[in-house]
């Protein structure tokens, strides 16, 4: 009304911006701190802020709409403030439907009601209307008659359910109807028409009592009653809230009671069990659980009991195993101690892991111990013959092992405990796990006598090569062609006169049977005879003829 020319309102709406200052900031005052710090709220101060700075200066069409953004923006904030405090999802039908009705039904319906006061104030104030700004009347004359419909709806649906309120919603509904009707009859008779009989000031006031009204029925009544609601709900919570805490104490009583009786009964039947598994442990092993429960323990000393015969079935089976095993070992050392050879195991690393007495006999040691799980290479085949050192990865038994093979060796010594060299021929067999070498078992003979008769018999062979060579020597000075045969009749020696009276060379007779030069065949029984007879008399004279190479008669 001021801006279109109004100067009769202009202390008026001084007085009425004084009165919404103080209250605007009564209000941000109240407000909790985190409802103050919203974004939405913040908005609304700065708008507000703005408003008081810049009103006046606007244009009528202006003002409006920022007046206007101003309470959309309040409206907003109301939902929100309402929202989080949880008003609007009320267990109660008639509680959420009042609570709807006061936030959002009619402050709709007055805010549409104060649009129109506005509205029709200015028209009145320029005595003027033309088309835009009828239109304009029309459609906020339309939004109140669509908000109004939902206002009743909401009062009629909280009479429904909550019927003690009947009386005091029924008149609410009416008289905010009936202010309505008479804001929007008064606009169409006067302005609408373009009489414009009334003041500014007249429809002004008019207006603004019936607005008035409104609020004071919604605070006066509306409020009231949903805050009585709402009192209502909080002590039926905390009756709720009551009886819920006693009957979970009872319960926790009662939970406490069954408790204690389930802890004694479990310490009881564990005390039983703990003293069972003790004594089993302890070597009682005919001890058993007896529980008269059906529970989870009773469940345990039976698995208890079930895992003590079971024990006791292994026991035994381990207790027969480890016989059976006692006597396989004492039969294997009986083998290994009957063994003329000499045996003894090594692991992986070389270690001993038995002897047999023939190993002891032969190098010299009292008993196992002074061998058992030492290096035996370090102990026993540390050195060749002459002295010279042996080292692990020349060894033969080293080498078979990492080869996965059996080894012979007969041209090495072990050494003995008083550092005496024993010749041996040994043989090393390694032992194999699932494709794993996992040690390896040696014998060994002693063959000291063995090298004693092989020097022997060199000799001997060595003597017979010298008196064979010093026959061969006689019969090679000899004229006479001569030559030496076994029991067989095939010849083995013969001198270089025979050679050359036979036309043979000496390869061809050696080995040769003395038949292939003989030009009267004996019989193989004159042969036989005549053999005989040089073995019983040591001699014998025979008279034969033999043929030359090229066929003729020897001597013809």
């Amino acid at each position: 009304a001021v801006l279109g020319g109004s100067e009769a309102m202009r202390e008026q709406r001084a007085a009425r911006e004084k009165r919404a200052d103080e209250i605007f900031f009564s209000t941000e005052a109240k407000l909790p701190s985190s409802l103050v710090l919203r974004e939405d709220w913040q908005r609304i101060r700065t708008s507000w802020s703005r408003l008081r700075k810049n009103g006046l200066n606007l244009t009528v069409a202006e003002n409006f709409s920022a007046h206007t953004q101003l309470v959309g923006q309040l409206q907003s904030f109301e939902q929100a403030v309402a929202d989080e405090y949880m008003l609007t999802i009320d267990m109660g039908i008639d509680t959420t439907y009042l609570i709807d009705t006061a936030i959002n039904k009619l402050p709709r319906v007055l805010e549409y009601l104060g649009q129109i006061r506005a509205y029709g104030t200015g028209i009145l104030v320029q005595r003027q209307l033309d088309e835009s700004q009828k239109l304009d009347m029309y459609r906020l004359t339309a939004k109140l008659d669509d908000a109004l419909p939902p206002l009743k709806a909401n009062l009629d649906k909280t009479s429904f359910y909550n019927p003690a309120m009947r009386n005091t919603l029924s008149f609410v509904s009416s008289a905010i109807a009936s202010s309505a009707q008479r804001i929007s009859g008064f606009m169409e008779s006067d302005i609408l028409t373009h009489r414009f009989d009334t003041s500014p000031e007249a429809f002004m006031g008019a207006a603004t009592r019936e607005i008035n009204a409104g609020y004071e029925r919604m605070y006066e009544s509306l409020l009231p009653t949903a805050e009585s609601l709402i009192k209502q709900r909080i002590a039926r919570a905390e009756n709720a809230l009551h009886t819920t805490v006693a009957i979970t104490l009872l319960l926790f009583l009662i939970a406490a009671y069954f408790a204690i009786g389930i802890y004694f009964g479990i310490t009881d039947s564990i005390k039983s069990l703990s003293r069972s598994a003790l004594a089993f442990a302890g070597g009682d092993l005919k001890q058993r659980a007896k529980l008269d429960t059906r529970d989870e323990l009773g469940q345990v000393a039976n698995g208890f009991n079930e895992m003590a015969d079971g024990f006791n079935v292994m026991l035994d089976a381990r207790k027969k195993a480890e016989d059976a095993l006692y006597d396989s070992h004492e039969s294997m050392r009986r083998l290994l101690d009957s063994m003329v050879e000499g045996a003894y195991g090594i692991d992986v690393h070389g270690n001993c892991t038995f002897v047999n007495q023939s190993f002891l006999q032969m190098l010299g040691y009292q008993n196992d111990g002074e061998v058992l799980g030492k290096n035996v290479h370090d102990l026993i085949h540390h050195a060749h013959a002459d002295g010279s050192p042996y080292s692990k990865s020349e060894c033969t038994i080293y080498q078979a092992f990492q080869a996965h093979q059996t080894a012979n060796v007969a041209d090495e010594v072990f050494w003995s405990r008083n550092g005496v060299a024993i010749p041996v021929e040994y043989w090393a067999h390694p032992i194999i796990n699932d494709g794993e070498v996992v040690g390896t078992i040696i014998t060994f003979v002693d063959i000291t006598e063995r090298k004693r008769n092989e020097k022997m018999l060199q000799a001997a062979q060595q003597h017979e090569a010298d008196a064979l060579s010093e026959l061969r020597a006689m019969m090679n000075t000899s004229g006479e062609g001569l030559w030496k045969v076994d029991q067989s009749g095939y010849i083995f020696e013969v001198n270089d006169a025979y050679c050359t009276i036979s036309g043979y060379t000496r390869d061809e007779i050696v080995g040769a049977h003395l038949s292939k030069f003989e030009a009267i065949e004996p019989t193989p029984e004159a042969v036989m005879a005549h053999a005989q007879l040089i073995i019983e008399q040591g001699f014998g004279h025979f008279e034969t003829k033999h043929r030359h190479r090229d066929g003729h008669l020897i001597g013809h």
